[in-house]
């Protein structure tokens, strides 16, 4: 089954809407409202698991006496799982960033192969960085494991990978709100059938994965 587009989702949207579809987003008032709330939607979905379709491998090949580095790719909001040193198999434990930071600016960071790390903020691409520790000695190769949450649909291509109706009915509940109702339907209405579809795809995402089964809904 092929993935859904960003085009096929506000579409979805306007037909619930009882609006014509359009063959364009680019030059569409209204289906350009539609869809900015369906990236909203898609935003909130995310956060409200950590769905299987996100999960990513990032491999980072460490050079010696370099501590930080970039997870590129990852964007801003990626959440790692496990760290898997590959070279010299093992997994690494994640350790307060502070430790690490002032070890690093007090001169006094050990130089060895590393086995801790520790999130470091962004760097000027958007993508997440990380410390190590102890400092590396040698080129290894360690597996950053994570859910990494891509950017917003843009191009009416783009698709969706996570399950698309609490996105579509998330963001036609955005747009009853703007509009009052949708057909005789009112947004806390369509939220709440936005609400119980989310906790139906979790259920299944959490059944393929038994230990991902916490959620949230804000």
């Amino acid at each position: 089954m092929a993935l859904p587009t960003l085009l096929d989702l506000v579409n979805k949207v306007l037909i619930r809407m009882r609006e014509e579809e359009v063959t364009a987003i680019v030059g569409d008032e209204y289906a350009t409202l539609v869809k900015a709330f369906v990236n909203d939607a898609k935003s909130q979905v995310e956060d409200a698991h950590d769905w299987s379709a996100y999960l990513t491998d990032i491999v980072v090949t460490t050079a010696a006496g370099t501590t930080g580095y970039s997870l590129t790719g990852s964007g801003n909001r990626i959440k790692i799982d496990t760290v898997v040193n590959t070279t010299a198999p093992g997994v690494m434990k994640e350790m307060p960033r502070r430790k690490i930071k002032q070890e690093i600016l007090l001169g006094t960071i050990q130089d060895s192969r590393p086995s801790y790390w520790a999130n470091n903020g962004v760097d000027a691409s958007g993508d997440a960085q990380v410390l190590l520790y102890p400092n590396p000695v040698a080129t290894e190769s360690l597996t950053f494991t994570g859910w990494v949450r891509p950017a917003a649909l843009d191009a009416d291509t783009d698709t969706l990978t996570i399950p698309e109706l609490p996105v579509v009915l998330l963001a036609l509940s955005f747009m009853a709100r703007e509009r009052g109702e949708v057909g005789g339907t009112t947004s806390a209405e369509y939220f709440e059938l936005a609400k119980r579809s989310l906790g139906d795809e979790i259920a299944y995402d959490s059944a393929r994965n038994d230990d991902e089964d916490t959620w949230y809904w804000s």
